[in-house]
């Protein structure tokens, strides 16, 4: 038998997640307008931090998701279909971004110097080329990821005032999801 919500780990995960890949974002498309230097580099080491903790809250979640039972989905064939669809285009846009951008910084021979805590050794020898073309994949993710994002809340809307349903609800902290209006 699901459940009637997400277990207090997804919901968790799920939230942290969202307001860390939304930070991240907005970080990355802020940084991107600046010139290189001093300045910049500490942005671009709490990007990279934070970058190194969205990888391991997307694995966390995975994990999580696929150990857990969920509540059964709500909405027609073609709303389910579309609501599998954007989660698996999120889950891949966010694993993508977050691999690249370690992958583009690890092969542009720059370490990881963690929250300014832990320097983080290179994993593979230098390689400009490749890093650049990570570069490119991770700075081609930023908008569609967005976007996702975007689609994926207005979904959440669409569940809560179109077709009046509890799929928001699931999703929140205990306390909101009472709410007498929110089911």
């Amino acid at each position: 038998m699901n459940p009637k919500h997400y277990s207090s780990v997804m919901k968790f995960i799920h939230w942290v997640m969202a307001i860390h890949i939304i930070t991240l974002l907005a970080l990355g498309f802020y940084m991107s307008d600046l010139p290189w230097g001093e300045s910049n580099k500490t942005l671009v080491m709490l990007h990279k931090s934070c970058g190194i903790m969205a990888l391991i809250f997307i694995i966390a979640r995975l994990i999580t998701r696929f150990s857990t039972t969920t509540p059964e989905p709500r909405g027609n064939t073609i709303i389910q279909m579309i609501a599998k669809i954007t989660s698996v285009l999120l889950y891949t846009f966010m694993a993508s971004m977050a691999f690249s951008g370690f992958l583009m910084s690890d092969l542009g021979g720059h370490t990881f110097n963690l929250f300014n805590l832990i320097e983080l050794p290179n994993i593979f020898k230098k390689n400009s080329d490749m890093a650049k073309n990570f570069h490119l994949i991770h700075m081609s993710i930023g908008i569609p990821l967005a976007l996702l994002i975007g689609f994926h809340f207005l979904g959440a809307l669409y569940h809560r005032f179109v077709l009046n349903d509890d799929v928001l609800a699931r999703m929140l902290p205990r306390k909101c999801s009472k709410r007498k209006h929110l089911h």
